[in-house]
């Protein structure tokens, strides 16, 4: 595979880029309720249905899975495959994964901090905190950015059109460091659309607001990940990558091309802030529940990020959109546990998916933060254009979400 092909078939670190571009519908497997029959006696255990799924995922064809569930501080988890087809070690539920775009709701989450300290409004324009980052374009206001609204292009095609020239093997692709600043320059060559006009889903938002987060606190985008969001929910098993790096009990990353299937490391500083966590499913659960909670904002700040700005091709509102809870499904008359309500926010669940070149992940959790789901698995598939032949973990989320009912 080229690594033109790899650019331009994947096309960002998100699966929600390919959902965009293909018109798709957002995370399926989750958003799809089914019937829930809360009362039945042979409903088989939370346990067992995690297990079930990701089973049921190394079947299709994933190399390496894992997922974690909770319901009012109880969890399970699960993992199926292996870390490496080299070495056959069995992957485990605690194995860490870089969870690509999830890194985007963590990221959210210190903007909305600083901007519960007053150090930053949604209506601050990029000028007024780095001027000259977005040469003509720095009337784009933060809210923009974390809303996909801001008309930015994604850097991820230019960047395949500049590898091309450069003839690189995918090997040496992978192996580049970049930085923010020559992406986002990147971008700037596709054209800008009109600001706050739709919803673009682009990388290159978060890589502004990483370089704003920056100016504004003096301190790295790693720092302020680590102090105020990694720390702060307890999540032991998280960290920001700033490298090709990754611990001894992690999931390599695959791309399968037909009967070949590659094990490869990614330099994170492709994705940067748009992508570069590297996280458990525990850990994410921990993190959903954590910003439901009220724990990371406050209850001002985090309505902001769940109120939608754009219904398609997804409810999305600061770094989060939501689906339907699938517990809403239960027939007529029965009640799902962990209600938490009769508003409509309660009958949806909150998240993000992310994608890498070697990784799905997706995490979402009730509004009460009483429920959440997690997964993650390595084997990306090639050409990605038929989403239905693709192992996804929203598999996963979704069986357990019915579980936890």
């Amino acid at each position: 595979m080229s690594s033109s092909t790899a650019r331009r078939t994947i096309m960002a670190g998100t699966v929600l880029t390919l959902i965009a571009s293909t018109g798709a519908a957002a995370a399926p497997a989750v958003a799809a309720p089914q019937p829930t029959h809360l009362a039945d006696a042979r409903k088989p255990s939370p346990q067992r249905v995690l297990q079930a799924s990701v089973d049921q995922l190394d079947r299709a064809g994933a190399v390496g899975v894992v997922a974690a569930a909770t319901r009012d501080g109880r969890s399970w988890s699960a993992a199926a495959g292996v870390r490496s087809t080299t070495t056959r070690v069995p992957a485990r539920p605690t194995d860490r994964v870089r969870v690509g775009s999830i890194t985007k709701p963590m990221v959210a989450t210190v903007v909305m901090q600083l901007v519960d300290e007053g150090r930053l409004r949604l209506d601050t324009k990029v000028d007024q905190v780095y001027p000259g980052l977005l040469p003509g374009h720095g009337d784009i206001t933060i809210e923009q950015l974390l809303s996909h609204r801001s008309g930015l292009p994604d850097y991820v095609l230019p960047l395949a059109k500049q590898e091309q020239a450069m003839k690189l093997t995918v090997e040496q692709s992978f192996a580049r460091r970049h930085t923010d600043r020559e992406l986002i320059r990147l971008a700037l060559t596709e054209k800008v659309g009109k600001p706050g006009a739709a919803f673009r889903y682009a990388n290159t938002n978060y890589l502004v607001l990483s370089q704003l987060l920056q100016k504004r606190t003096g301190q790295s985008i790693s720092d302020l990940l680590t102090q105020r969001v990694f720390r702060k929910a307890g999540l032991k098993g998280t960290f920001y990558a700033k490298e090709r790096w990754m611990p001894t009990n992690s999931l390599t990353e695959y791309y399968v091309e037909g009967p070949k299937v590659v094990g490869f490391r990614q330099n994170a500083t492709l994705f940067g802030a748009a992508g570069a966590a590297v996280s458990t499913p525990d850990d994410l659960n921990r993190f959903m529940t954590s910003l439901m909670r009220g724990k990371l904002t406050s209850k001002r700040s985090l309505e902001q990020m769940l109120r939608p700005r754009s219904a398609t091709p997804m409810s999305y509102g600061l770094g989060v959109y939501s689906l339907p809870d699938p517990c809403y499904a239960a027939p007529k008359g029965k009640t799902p546990k962990g209600k938490g309500g009769t508003n409509a926010s309660t009958r949806r669940v909150y998240g993000h998916n992310g994608t890498t070149y070697g990784t799905h992940s997706a995490s979402v959790s009730t509004r009460d933060g009483r429920r959440a789901a997690s997964a993650s698995l390595t084997g990306r598939f090639f050409p990605p254009s038929d989403l239905t032949k693709q192992p996804m973990p929203d598999v996963a989320v979704a069986a357990a979400l019915r579980a936890l009912c």
